[in-house]
């Protein structure tokens, strides 16, 4: 049987090489590892050079949460110059759940104005449970504000979610109601859909 210890030490020395195929084909292999032993490199390669490198350590300090972990992602949504890896970071730091994750999500949406980003956004709290019914009311209200249509689908989507909250459903249900006669045929079918009794099965 091999040693597992063995196979660790050629993924460290595989991110400690720099280069950028190694280290993306190491990060590849850290699934089977647990999330503390995994940080160190992760968090090595969220300061490479290449943006699938930052990518792709952000997505797995997501699904490898630690507290350093979510620290340098929250602290990536203002640093990183890059969209790609701003969106990956806010998809990593939504699988972290609750109003700690959500919170930071919707002040970087308010800031930061690249579709990537704002998409990633929506997107990732719409899929997340555990987000508080107010920050899910509030980016549903910026989204269907957004000159882009995604982003005004993703807010059907996540009035859908707020349908049945003992506060917020009310209101959710009859932003919709309103959105039945948009002008655009895209938001009005969406908003129909949502409004369609749901099939217990």
């Amino acid at each position: 049987m091999s040693d597992p210890g063995a196979d660790f030490d050629s993924l460290r020395e595989a991110v400690a090489s720099g280069d950028p195929a190694a280290r993306l084909k190491a990060m590849a292999s850290l699934r089977p590892y647990p999330a503390e032993v995994c940080e160190p490199l992760l968090l090595t390669c969220l300061q490479d050079t290449t943006v699938l490198v930052r990518s792709m350590a952000c997505s797995g300090l997501g699904y490898k949460p630690t507290a350093a972990g979510t620290h340098a992602l929250r602290r990536m949504l203002d640093d990183e110059p890059d969209p790609n890896v701003r969106a990956e970071a806010a998809n990593a730091l939504a699988r972290h759940g609750g109003e700690q994750a959500s919170e930071p999500l919707l002040a970087l949406y308010r800031r930061d104005g690249h579709w990537l980003v704002r998409r990633s956004i929506v997107a990732a709290l719409a899929d997340e449970t555990g987000v508080p019914a107010g920050v899910l009311a509030d980016l549903a209200d910026l989204a269907l504000g957004d000159e882009d249509v995604q982003l005004q689908l993703g807010g059907v989507e996540l009035l859908n979610r707020l349908r049945h909250d003992p506060e917020r459903g009310a209101a959710a249900r009859a932003r919709l109601a309103d959105l039945r006669g948009s002008d655009d045929h895209r938001l009005a079918a969406a908003a129909l859909e949502s409004l369609l009794p749901q099939d217990p099965c």
